[in-house]
């Protein structure tokens, strides 16, 4: 559409307010550009630099699991799409599928620690963080060869193939994952600290708890301090209101 009407090379803007879109899709904004075409943050970005916002399926950091999924796009690829969205003052929300029969423990900890290193944490709904890879009948993964060693029966009221993990920890860690995302919705719990209480629960589950581990909320942040991995405090009030990142007023996902 674009590249139709600019033909005559008249320079142009199109101002974002909000939208959802691929990885893949994000890296045209260098071609977009080239066009005479200018893609900034919604008006009022200068009072307001976070205001514009977007979603963009980034699903997994491995290129393995892009590769089954079929995405279209690389780790590599999510790096340039959040530095691209900045570049044009929008807030890029990665939405994930954090798991999926082949996301390792490690693969999950790589996923929190990229969250926490580009600053993201107020960027992603806690729910992101729970969610696990559905699929229906009909699905491409229904049959695909990576998929036929995990998938168990199929769950017609729920409309999606079961399956679990090789490694009994992350289908037990993706329980209290749920559980912690959960309590902090109900009871409106920061992000931040939701962050927190999940990376906690992760190293819980490191340190070898299997079978007959403790519930989400009963690991104490405590006692994850103490451990040698000390986890990153709640910002004080005054911190959770400043430059935060816009959001929709319910967390987004499909």
């Amino acid at each position: 559409m674009i590249r139709a009407g600019n033909r005559g090379g008249t320079r142009r803007r199109i101002d974002i307010w909000t939208g959802s879109t691929r990885v893949d899709q994000i890296a045209l904004l260098d071609e977009v550009e080239q066009l005479g075409v200018v893609v900034e943050g919604g008006p009022g970005r200068e009072r307001h630099p976070c205001r514009s916002q977007g979603d963009a399926g980034a699903e997994s950091l491995s290129d393995g699991i892009l590769a089954i999924l079929a995405k279209g796009h690389t780790r590599a690829d999510v790096d340039t799409a959040l530095e691209l969205a900045r570049g044009a003052g929008i807030t890029l929300r990665p939405t994930w599928v954090a798991f999926t029969p082949w996301t390792a423990l490690d693969d999950y900890t790589e996923l929190l620690d990229f969250i926490q290193e580009r600053d993201l944490i107020d960027a992603v709904d806690p729910v992101q963080m729970s969610i696990r890879l559905l699929v229906p009948p009909g699905s491409l993964l229904e049959s695909h060869q990576a998929f036929l060693p995990h998938r168990g029966r199929l769950d017609a009221q729920r409309f999606t193939w079961t399956w679990k993990h090789p490694d009994p920890r992350m289908d037990l860690l993706h329980a209290n994952v749920a559980a912690i995302v959960e309590r902090a919705a109900v009871s409106g719990r920061d992000a931040r600290a939701t962050f927190a209480r999940i990376g906690a629960a992760v190293r819980h589950f490191a340190g070898g708890s299997s079978a007959g581990a403790a519930l989400p909320d009963a690991v104490d942040l405590r006692d994850a301090a103490t451990s040698g991995n000390p986890v990153r405090r709640p910002p004080s009030p005054m911190a959770l209101t400043k430059g935060r990142p816009p959001r929709l007023t319910e967390p987004w996902f499909c």
